[in-house]
């Protein structure tokens, strides 16, 4: 597995803590992220342009990613393989899609897996609860 010494990052955030911390804060708010004072592994965040001129959110997590054992095969087919589908005159068609832009929602981490997950930056307890006006007390893992 290819894992590299550091991962992609976007250059605002890599260059801006006020650019992070604002970042952080947004992800705070909106439920996705949280705090840990341990850190086992870390991840970087970039973003891509969308076709629609809108960017997408990416987590490099290739480095905790190999930490872990390889996941189980996937089963789903192909593009090319939908090519090759053959149906009885008589047979029913069923499919079903699903959007990347639905999966950040869909794929959470469970807390005990979270200190894999960080930003590699140390916030102080002021910048912390800056972040949230109706949790100026947050507490760690």
């Amino acid at each position: 597995l290819f894992c590299p010494r550091q991962g992609y990052k976007d250059e605002l955030l890599k260059s801006s803590r006020a650019a992070r911390l604002a970042f952080f804060g947004t992800l705070f708010r909106s439920g996705i992220l949280t705090f840990s004072e341990h850190a086992q592994s870390f991840i970087t965040p970039f973003f891509v342009r969308k076709k629609n001129n809108k960017q997408r959110l990416v987590l490099d997590c290739r480095r905790t990613n190999a930490l872990f054992r390889k996941s189980p095969a996937n089963d789903m087919g192909t593009s090319e393989a939908m090519q090759r589908l053959v149906l009885e005159r008589s047979g029913v068609l069923y499919m079903g899609s699903a959007d990347i832009r639905n999966c950040f929602c869909q794929c959470g981490i469970e807390p005990e897996f979270s200190q894999f997950f960080c930003f590699s930056d140390w916030l102080t307890p002021g910048e912390i609860a800056s972040m949230s006006e109706t949790c100026p007390d947050i507490g760690f893992d």
